[in-house]
């Protein structure tokens, strides 16, 4: 059964929900892409309390990093990271993902499903690829992954689509090859996923450092930064309207090497960075007629990062670009989060710092609907009774 859902579609560089602009303030809240297969902070705090924050903080849209191996093998959780959730316990992976969803839908979040890392116990993976090294089909892992969660969550209204792959910092775009060249990987995957989800949108990162021959050439690009390949090759699919490119920035806490976060070169940073984030991604995307989403960008938010970020934050709204803070977690290294290591205690200035970004209302969009009755799989309250998990 295939329950109505809110009809996005990308047009003329903008989001549309039906015939209204949508603007997404979004978040991530990763951990399930990692050794213990489920969202992080479950042994701190009530899964719907998490949620509930993030609703009452005008998020709109909550990211969710996976991995191929957790989506395929769906394992039993660990009790340890269920310590605040002991109705969860016993679950499997893929169950305590749904009713992950089904608490986001109650509390008017949507949700991006995103194929964060194939492997959950490697990170980073040096090879940057959508596929695994010595493997003789290229991409399947990925894929069959995709077609599991596909089935799983395409009638679950408040899902919205699918972030096919994290950074793959080791692709090339435009060049021909098929066994490096991400548009076309993604124009394969994205046509898979939309010929059984019509109605999802597929979100495609940019690459790394790319190269010279195909223009795509960026030793100063962030992983999945690198858009450039955009004024070579489109991922087109079989729907029109359906692509979203999401790329990834960040400032000097994650990676301060970069030449221009200099402050003795660039006496004007930070204002020299929207320059930079047009380059490498906006300019190209704007000369495709393309609808950009940043799908990460976050950092510490002290001293130079600060600066960096709030140039970041004002530059989203001169652009009208939506987007993916990184993260609720605080346990993200190099970045922090929404909380403080506590899982509890607010981080008041990032919060503040996000309170002017816009966040279209999801029940909104949702009114404009001719009325339904949802299935009980659709409120995401539906237990699976398996073995051997999903294939």
């Amino acid at each position: 059964m295939r329950v109505p859902s809110i009809p996005f579609h990308s047009s003329d560089g903008r989001l549309f929900a039906g015939s209204r602009e949508f603007a997404i303030k979004g978040v991530s809240w990763f951990g399930a892409e990692g050794g213990g297969a489920v969202v992080d902070g479950l042994w701190e705090r009530p899964m719907e309390e998490y949620v509930a924050l993030l609703a009452t903080l005008r998020f709109n849209a909550l990211r969710i990093p996976l991995s191929v191996d957790n989506v395929m093998l769906n394992p039993h959780l660990g009790e340890f990271y269920l310590t605040a959730n002991p109705q969860l316990k016993g679950l499997r992976s893929l169950d305590v993902l749904e009713r992950l969803v089904g608490v986001a839908a109650r509390h008017g979040l949507l949700v991006l499903l995103d194929m964060h890392r194939l492997n959950s116990r490697v990170w980073p993976d040096e090879r940057g690829l959508w596929y695994d090294e010595g493997t003789s089909s290229i991409g399947e892992r990925l894929r069959s992954a995709w077609r599991i969660l596909l089935h799983l969550f395409c009638d679950q209204w408040n899902v919205m689509g699918a972030d096919l792959l994290n950074e793959p910092h080791g692709a090339t775009w435009g060049v021909g090859d098929p066994r490096r060249d991400w548009d076309l990987a993604a124009k394969s995957l994205g046509n898979m996923i939309l010929s059984e989800c019509p109605r999802w949108l597929i979100f495609v990162e940019g690459i790394g450092i790319g190269d010279g021959p195909s223009g795509t050439f960026c030793d100063l690009c962030f992983w999945g930064e690198n858009l450039l390949g955009l004024a070579r090759k489109h991922v087109e699919l079989a729907l029109p309207g359906r692509v979203i490119y999401s790329p990834h920035a960040y400032g000097p806490g994650t990676n301060r090497w970069m030449h221009y976060f200099n402050r003795t070169a660039f006496a004007d940073y930070p204002d020299n960075m929207p320059a930079v984030w047009e380059s490498h991604f906006l300019a190209p995307a704007r000369q495709a007629g393309a609808t950009i989403v940043i799908g990460e960008w976050g950092g510490v938010y002290e001293k130079d990062d600060e600066l960096w970020q709030d140039q970041f934050k004002s530059w989203l709204l001169d652009q009208q670009l939506s987007s993916f803070y990184w993260a609720l977690n605080p346990n993200s290294g190099d970045t922090g989060g929404l909380l403080k290591s506590d899982w509890r205690t607010p981080q008041l200035e990032k919060q503040a710092l996000l309170a002017e970004l816009p966040a279209s209302p999801v029940r909104l969009s949702l009114a404009s609907l001719e009325p339904f009755k949802c299935p009980a799989r659709a409120a995401g309250l539906r237990e699976h009774e398996h073995s051997n998990g999903y294939f």
